[in-house]
């Protein structure tokens, strides 16, 4: 059965359960009960006397979509327009009884996909299409839905060009993906000899983006050995990854500024550090120039460093404050002109303002007056009368157009319900919209603070610094899982939770670590153990806390580690970079909204 017939008879049954309710707004609604409706007009004049608020237009929805009158239908035709959950749902019933209507269904699928763009509304839109003739716009949505399995299919049905749904793959980096069709595709013994060249590549990239390499190494020797230098790249990462390296070489060589990053990499490990300098810092990537700088600065040619710092950290990449930062340092410590430009770029960032000036500087915004919108008080009454999914769809319609001010009551709603994570994730868009006092706040909250206060105590700790990794680290949901297995409110690791346990002298399972009382006592006792082996270091306690003990005291041991001042940019690590920045930066906003002792 299909979604659109599904949601039909749940709110019809809903309707039943809950009776007729009546209609706050009865100018439209009048007109077809009294015109239309004839002797029924006074029971559902009786019903529309006791409906909840905020449930008219539902309730009216309801009655339309039972009733398949002309009348019934040209009043769907007109709350159709509205951009709601009402709105939507009524386009999705035109589209069902378009048989009667002038309109095509495609209609009503495209105004409610301008509404809340789904995935089973986008394959009844192009499934409609695609019966109807209208094979290539049916193929663009297809496209839009992959990798979906079902639109894999329906593109193969459709005769789809193989070349444009391989690039949609490719450019998607759904590689699986891609390597499962490409090769499927190459079984056609009749395939035009350029495209199957094509393919061939696409299919040795698919591989080599997997790390696959050998794999990869054959198709791609192929499409580069027939003239697609596209291919260039990934066939010169792949020589270098199956041990041809002067080859790989070679072709980095002739390819200019994308080639650079990893011809500069192999000049290095061959210990040919000038030449490797001075490729790296002739990339377009700023990784690579990062790694440039870095080699000028062992060489003892500081100034050359500087210059490359400082063209990265006028730009918007990742690397800007940590460049912006290195730039400072270099230019203080050797007399180089430019660190007042570097300074006006490191205010932006709490952690590093405080570090180069003893002060992190917030500005204090006023919070704009707000109400509580409408959709949160549809989606309320919604989930108050049973119609659950009715109030996930006009929640998330009202989030996704959620302007300053309703990201503000969302994040204050979210507090409401308890749900601190998504409070948070509202504040956060918040002052990415605008930086607000109560933005600020929603943001920079202190979730579970008699476990946080509890161990601060106990393991010595300031409490704004608990929170601080709570935050970087889960943004205080509780159930949340890393990439690599962390778990839980400060990111514990299985391996290390044991360990803790066994320096604790308590037993635990992988499950009890996502405990808030035990993840939360766990992060804080690795944290003060961290600050221990690193002599109170917050720096390389927090870098050990991300990174590892052993990459600390072999970033602490390099020539650009030897000082605190230098140690943050000495990590090679760009998530530990970030992460001691992140920290940081939540630990003075903590500091700045609620005070330094974190306790009142």
């Amino acid at each position: 059965m299909k979604l659109t017939v599904f949601i039909i008879l749940f709110l019809i049954l809903v309707g039943m359960m809950f009776g007729i309710y009546v209609l706050t707004d009865l100018s439209s609604e009048q007109s077809y009960m009294e015109e239309e409706m004839g002797e029924d007009a006074p029971a559902v004049q009786k019903a529309v006397a006791g409906a909840p608020e905020y449930l008219a237009e539902t309730v009216l929805l309801e009655l339309l979509m039972a009733d398949y009158s002309a009348a019934a239908t040209q009043e769907l035709k007109q709350i159709a327009q509205q951009t709601d959950v009402v709105g939507y749902l009524a386009n999705l019933a035109l589209a069902e009884r378009s048989g009667e209507l002038a309109e095509t269904p495609d209609l009503f699928y495209r105004r409610a996909l301008s509404i809340h763009d789904t995935a089973d509304v986008r394959f009844q839109l192009a499934a409609w299409l695609a019966e109807h003739g209208q094979k290539a716009e049916a193929i663009t949505h297809y496209l839009i839905l992959l990798p979906d399995r079902g639109a894999m299919h329906a593109l193969v049905e459709l005769d789809a060009d193989v070349a444009e749904v391989t690039r949609y793959l490719v450019e998607g980096s759904h590689w699986q993906r891609a390597v499962d069709y490409i090769k499927e595709a190459l079984a056609d013994e009749n395939m035009d000899a350029d495209l199957r060249l094509k393919l061939t590549g696409w299919l040795g990239q698919s591989y080599a983006a997997q790390g696959d390499y050998g794999q990869a190494l054959p198709y791609l020797d192929e499409a580069y050995g027939g003239g697609l230098t596209g291919f260039a790249w990934w066939y010169a990462r792949t020589l270098e990854a199956t041990g041809a390296t002067a080859a790989a070489a070679s072709i980095y060589a002739e390819l200019g500024e994308p080639g650079a990053y990893r011809l500069g990499l192999i000049l290095r490990d061959q210990g040919k550090k000038e030449d490797a300098a001075r490729t790296l810092a002739r990339s377009d990537n700023p990784a690579a120039q990062w790694q440039g700088a870095r080699l000028w600065e062992e060489l003892g040619y500081p100034e050359l460093a500087v210059e490359i710092y400082r063209e990265i950290a006028r730009g918007e990449s990742r690397y800007k404050d940590d460049t912006a930062y290195r730039a400072y340092i270099l230019m203080e410590r050797h007399g180089l002109a430019g660190a007042q430009e570097m300074l006006e770029i490191l205010m932006e960032y709490p952690a590093w303002a405080k570090r180069v000036t003893g002060e992190a500087v917030f500005e204090t915004i006023a919070t704009p007056d707000y109400e509580k919108p409408r959709f949160i008080m549809v989606t309320e009454a919604l989930q108050k009368s049973g119609r659950r999914e009715m109030a996930e769809l006009e929640l998330a319609i009202g989030e996704a157009g959620a302007d300053l001010t309703e990201m503000l009551a969302l994040g204050d709603w979210y507090l409401e319900q308890g749900d601190v994570f998504r409070a948070t994730r509202w504040g956060i868009r918040s002052l990415n919209t605008e930086k607000t006092q109560h933005g600020y706040y929603l943001a920079y909250q202190r979730p579970f603070g008699e476990l946080v206060l509890e161990a601060a105590r106990e393991y010595e700790l300031e409490p704004h610094l608990i929170w601080a990794v709570m935050r970087e680290e889960s943004h205080f949901r509780a159930d949340v899982f890393s990439w690599v297995g962390a778990g839980g409110l400060m990111q514990i690791m299985p391996a290390t939770g044991q360990e803790i346990a066994g320096r604790k002298g308590v037993e635990v399972t992988d499950r009890d670590l996502l405990k808030p009382e035990i993840n939360i006592d766990f992060g804080a006792f690795y944290l003060r153990l961290m600050l221990d082996n690193f002599d109170g270091d917050v720096d390389k306690a927090l870098a050990a806390y991300n990174g590892g003990g052993g990459n600390v005291r072999r970033w602490s041991s390099s020539p650009l580690g030897t000082t605190p001042a230098d140690f943050p940019t000495a990590i090679t690590f760009l998530e530990t970079r970030e992460y001691i920045t992140k920290v940081l930066n939540s630990y003075h906003t903590y500091n700045w909204l609620y005070g330094a002792a974190g306790e009142n």
